[in-house]
């Protein structure tokens, strides 16, 4: 991991922030760890950000119907 925090926030919950580079063949491995992690969201929103090397925005990442869905903020 290049980076990674968790720490509490101010809404008296717990915020987990990492970065790492993710090889296209790990993205499987990482939709699982956030299918883990999405019920504990509160409120229900973006589980996280993935920005690819060659884009200059990230991507959110949203669970819908219990999948993680990648949604571009600009369109490319």
């Amino acid at each position: 991991m290049l980076v990674g925090e968790f720490a509490p926030t101010d809404r008296g919950g717990w915020a987990l922030t990492t970065r790492q580079e993710v090889h296209e063949e790990q993205l499987p491995d990482l939709e699982d760890l956030l299918l883990l992690l999405a019920p504990h969201v509160r409120p229900p929103g973006p589980v996280g950000r993935l920005r690819h090397y060659e884009h200059e925005s990230p991507d959110l990442l949203v669970l819908r119907e219990g999948r993680v869905v990648q949604l571009a903020l600009d369109p490319r």
